[in-house]
């Protein structure tokens, strides 16, 4: 079974209720209360940071998600958009190679595919 056939398995089989939950949490008020506990001046991000957003996506309009981005992230190194919707992993799985070479250049960084991979994970 293809990387690609073994995703569109599991999203036929498991849905989209992971993918979702930040969602339903935002909606539904679930991090109001800890979120108004974070002070002002920890909302801005001061290491480098790498924006990469999606061309077909619906919800995150890409020019409206660089400009928060640009305005919270005082270290921003670069940014692009592939030709995807809104959940890259699912709808495209061979573009995580890209997305971790990607973002590892732009941070000058080098980082392994494994590592990339694990901290997505966590």
């Amino acid at each position: 079974m293809s990387r690609k056939e073994a995703h569109k398995s599991a999203l036929l089989e498991k849905g989209l209720e992971g993918p979702t939950n930040w969602y339903k949490a935002h909606v539904g008020g679930l991090n109001k209360e800890d979120g108004a506990k974070i002070p002002q001046e920890a909302y801005t991000i001061t290491i480098p940071t790498f924006f990469l957003g999606s061309l077909k996506d619906k919800v995150g309009i890409v020019d409206l998600m660089k400009s928060s981005t640009e305005m919270f992230c005082s270290d921003l190194k670069v940014s692009g958009a592939l030709d995807v919707g809104h959940f890259i992993m699912l709808e495209d799985p061979g573009e995580d190679k890209l997305l971790s070479r990607s973002c590892a250049g732009a941070l000058g960084q080098s980082l392994p595919m494994e590592m990339f991979l694990k901290g997505l994970k966590a």
